[in-house]
């Protein structure tokens, strides 16, 4: 019975591996559909192939020079028995509901947890599979078979083993790359040209003043390879990479009808472009690009634009992540791919000596007119910064793809940005004007990037990520979203974030020491003083690079500018400056407007504020304070809530005074960033407009005794002393005796009674005058009193 159990689930497992077309992505079955139709893809040896094949892949005589020793990729129809009899390999066209179509290569790509793990599989299939190369991480295994449906078996049949990681076949994969065209560079400073907005621009004129690109940073843009000669390019271009080690260094090369083989090189100027006489200007113009070519075949009629293999893909990833620092990715669509993820993280985690490449890639655009799309693969890739795309006004375009993998947006639709040379490229110019799609939007992230590491080599890959995040223009609904992401990305407020800060306390009353956070390695720090109206002393740290010290006296008052220059072989990086308080007296002036609350009160005219005793200012008038040594200090108030309170303008304090707050001080207290007290200004009201029942509140003294007694009255002349009298009567209802010392503020003694009366004895307290405030539900009274 056990016999026979086991060999129906042994079946049933092999039906499953049989019918399974396609290949696990992560936790998703990527399921592979033959597209209908009569054409094939194939691979065919040249040195074996017939006259006839021969004379039909003549239209591909450029495929055929570019690819010497190796087998030639073409189309041919199962109908033709005659062709079709000397391909070496074919594969259907495949659909499937992720990536639009692909072509199954007769390669697998695989990832084991350990390296016997893979001698242990090539023993296995001794005729059918043979080490290619390592890529990355992983490894890709030729497959000496004859059809795709032979491919998808193996890796059906690996996938299911305990010691591989994942598999998948090596595809040619339909990845599109974004490409309508787009205008003036008003990305950079819109002006309000061509209609839009003005203002509406990627901030990038005032990050300029901070860095235009160093360049020892490098940006590989990862596309159909960069015209070396352009005008525009030629002094920023390095040698580059063509996938598979073919020739030309990245080059433009198969360039036909279908494709011209433009789309690098428009990226390349967005990015770079250097700051001359001639033509646009880039977002990095210092920087260096490296052109990797991915997209190095020539195109067909059926499928016109980015075809290439995951394993070109992956191979060029690999090689760019140990030659560059950030990646420029303006393409996408194509399938979800173990490899070229695989090869992706191991950018983000190995490449600039551990710190991580940057990895940007396009959002994507979306095949439908109206209904935008998932952010297609590979931007939907955990760790890769994600770029969208939005017109002059701000607003999404219709094809910019969107959802949860979205991180910032740029400008895109017409823009005007590098062509090849002459009219090799888009147009039979130099330049072209109408460069859009978010492949125009990706390369000016990218291009930030690359001036946030020019500033600071230094950050790691995730910084530079949440700092683009953190500092976005926010668009749409407030926060993430996943039609913006984090919103339009701010060059300026980015590079902010990344140079040299000082670090140090905004005020300090006699000591103070500061340094430089995030120096970059290998640079020196001078420090300088201005703005200071009052001696200081400034002492650098020998010890320790970057650190200083600030004394003053503790009675002066000074706002002084601390500045901090970085220099690395005799050139200047960065000039940080700090705003800084040094804290003395109080000084200032009150002054309170003339108003009429329930009576008149003149107007008290500036006065300058004290520490010795409290100021006195009417209920209900506005109070204003000017305080010009507070600047940079957290403003709060004690005591009784004012009526009214209000900041306008640094070291300015409007507020008032409610009806019933007699004999209660208002303090104004300012602190440091550390929370330390630096000044404290008492304002006291006067007794009018209290909330006060006449006679309700009795204080008899002798001595230092003070009998103190809140008594009822049948006293009801007006409705509202009717009122008060009746919540005082009311039995068994407590009572609230607060005591305050006038001069200072402070207050002395507070208790809750039952009964009508008590006594305090005031032995100890200091000479002056006293406020006692009594409370009764909603009503207050207050009396003063002067101990001698």
């Amino acid at each position: 019975m056990k016999r026979a159990i086991f060999t129906i689930l042994f079946c049933f497992c092999a039906v499953i591996l049989k019918a399974q077309t396609g290949y696990w992505y992560q936790s998703e079955f990527i399921e592979l559909t033959p597209k209908d139709g009569d054409t094939l893809y194939a691979q065919i040896d040249l040195s074996k192939a017939s006259a006839k094949m021969k004379r039909k892949l003549s239209i591909a005589q450029d495929a055929i020079k570019s690819t010497p020793g190796k087998k030639i990729q073409t189309f041919i129809s199962k109908s033709d028995k005659a062709l079709l009899s000397d391909a070496d390999y074919s594969s259907p066209i495949y659909e499937t509901k992720t990536g639009g179509v692909t072509m199954v290569l007769p390669n697998i790509a695989i990832a084991v947890k350990n390296t016997d793990d893979l001698a242990q599989i090539l023993k296995l299939y001794p005729n059918k599979l043979s080490f290619n190369r390592q890529i990355s991480s992983f490894y890709l295994l030729d497959c000496h078979v004859q059809s795709s449906a032979e491919v998808l078996q193996i890796v059906a049949q690996l996938s299911a083993k305990a010691s591989v990681k994942w598999c998948e076949p090596d595809m040619v994969a339909d990845y599109h790359t974004c490409n309508p065209l787009y205008p003036q560079q008003y990305y950079l400073h819109n002006t309000g040209q061509n209609g839009g907005t003005r203002g509406f621009d990627i901030n990038i004129e005032p990050a300029w003043q901070i860095t235009q690109g160093n360049p020892n940073i490098k940006v590989a843009v990862i596309d159909a390879g960069v015209d070396f000669d352009h005008e525009d390019l030629a002094n920023c271009m390095l040698p580059g990479y063509t996938a598979e080690g073919l020739p030309g260094n990245g080059r433009p090369i198969n360039e036909n009808i279908y494709d011209h083989k433009g789309h690098g090189t428009a990226c390349a100027g967005i990015i770079a472009a250097e700051d001359n006489s001639l033509g646009v200007r880039g977002v990095a113009s210092g920087v260096k690009i490296i052109p990797v070519n991915i997209f190095n075949r020539p195109c067909y009629p059926y499928i016109s634009t980015g075809i290439t293999e995951e394993s070109q893909i992956s191979d060029a990833i690999d090689w760019a992540y140990q030659h560059a620092d950030v990646l420029n990715c303006s393409w996408g669509g194509g399938l979800y791919s173990n490899q070229v993820t695989q090869a992706i993280q191991d950018a983000r985690r190995l490449g600039r000596n551990g710190k991580g490449c940057i990895v940007v890639f396009s959002s994507g655009n979306s095949k439908h007119p109206i209904n935008w799309e998932p952010v297609s693969f590979p931007g939907n890739v955990e760790g890769v910064i994600t770029v969208g795309a939005i017109d002059k006004f701000g607003n999404i375009l219709h094809y910019s793809n969107r959802g949860p993998s979205m991180d910032v947006v740029a400008l895109s639709d017409e823009i005007v940005t590098t062509d090849r040379m002459g009219t090799l490229g888009f147009t039979t110019n130099n330049y072209m004007t109408n460069f859009d799609g978010t492949s125009a939007a990706c390369p000016q992230v990218a291009g930030v990037a690359a001036l946030m590491l020019s500033a600071n080599p230094d950050l790691t890959e995730d910084e530079v990520t949440n700092f683009i995040h953190e500092t976005a223009r926010d668009l749409g609904p407030n926060g993430f979203d996943e039609t913006y992401g984090y919103g339009l990305v701010d060059a300026y407020a980015a590079l902010k974030r990344c140079i040299a800060q000082i670090e140090g306390p905004s005020s300090f009353k006699t000591e103070a020491n500061y340094y430089l956070k995030k120096i970059p390695e290998g640079a020196d720090v001078s420090w300088k003083i201005t703005k200071a109206g009052n001696p200081y002393t400034l002492t650098i740290d020998s010890l320790q690079k970057g650190h200083c010290t600030i004394t003053k006296h503790p009675d002066i008052n000074v706002i002084l500018t601390l500045e901090a220059t970085v220099t690395k072989d005799g050139t200047t990086l960065q000039v940080i400056t700090k705003e800084i308080h040094g804290i003395g007296n109080l000084t200032g002036t009150y002054r309170q407007e003339a108003c009429f609350y329930y009576v008149q009160h003149p107007e008290i005219k500036e006065k300058p504020l004290r520490t010795s005793s409290a100021m006195f200012v009417h209920q209900g008038c506005i109070v204003e304070v000017k305080m010009p040594y507070s600047r940079g200090l957290n403003i709060t108030h004690e005591g009784y809530p004012p009526e009214v309170w209000s900041l306008p303008e640094q070291g300015r304090i409007l507020f008032s005074f409610p009806r019933g707050s007699s004999g209660v001080p208002i303090q104004i207290v300012a602190k440091d960033d550390q929370g330390a007290e630096c000044y404290r200004a008492l304002f006291m009201p006067v007794s009018e407009n209290g909330n006060i029942v006449e006679n309700a509140l009795h204080v008899k003294g002798s001595g230092n005794l003070y009998h103190i007694t809140i008594e009822d009255t049948d006293d009801k002349t007006t409705e509202q002393m009717m009122k008060i009298n009746i919540s005082l009567s009311k039995k068994n209802e407590p009572w609230k005796l607060d005591i305050y010392n006038v001069t200072f503020g402070t207050k002395v003694y507070s208790g809750y009674f039952l009964d009508n009366s008590l006594d305090i004895d005031t032995s100890g307290w200091s000479s002056g005058t006293y406020v006692l405030h009594a409370t009764k539900g909603n009503n207050t009274c207050a009396e003063k009193i002067q101990i001698r």
